[in-house]
């Protein structure tokens, strides 16, 4: 077949969009596959960019075999980037229950737990320290790492507030 039905049967078996959603968190995608770009590389050849999320690393992977076998069966060559590391949600965690009980006392209100189906840096922490107990929260921020990037500046003081109070709760607790 010529490069071009290649392409078009290459881009025909690529996963693309939710693969699954989570059973630990209703309505979130634990697994997507994005085809970000198709982009000209040359005479008859196209780089394809795809994005690939998961908060579990084993299903990360299972989709980047997908596409690598995708390609290598319409005779593309693969060049894989290392994954951003998932992380998994956790509703039960400790520090998730230490920081809404100290987010309740310091504001006297519960606070809004969820998770993203993004690339946080405590995949990165988990990978380093498995079994690592962790929550990540901030200040409210729009349009994250865009040029409409904006922090809502009457967010932060409480925010950071909240991290030096659940810090000095650690700092308390007895060793586990």
């Amino acid at each position: 077949a010529d490069s071009g039905a290649r392409l078009l049967d290459l881009l025909e078996l690529m996963p693309h969009g939710v693969i699954k959603m989570s059973h630990v968190m209703p309505g979130l995608v634990e697994t997507s596959s994005n085809l970000a770009a198709v982009q000209p590389d040359g005479p008859d050849r196209f780089a394809i960019v795809t994005s690939t999320r998961s908060s579990y690393g084993d299903a990360l992977e299972a989709i980047r075999r997908k596409i690598a076998t995708a390609a290598r069966v319409c005779g593309a060559s693969v060049v894989q980037k290392p994954a951003y590391p998932g992380w998994a949600p956790n509703p039960a965690s400790p520090v998730v229950s230490l920081v809404q009980s100290t987010f309740r006392t310091q504001e006297g209100k519960d606070p809004r737990i969820l998770a993203i189906h993004a690339g946080l840096e405590c995949g990165i922490l988990g990978e380093k320290l498995p079994g690592m107990d962790m929550v990540s929260f901030g200040p409210t921020i729009t349009g994250a790492h865009s040029p409409d990037e904006r922090v809502q500046i009457s967010t932060v003081e409480p925010f950071w507030n909240l991290v030096l109070r659940v810090c000095e709760q650690l700092a308390d607790a007895p060793p586990s």
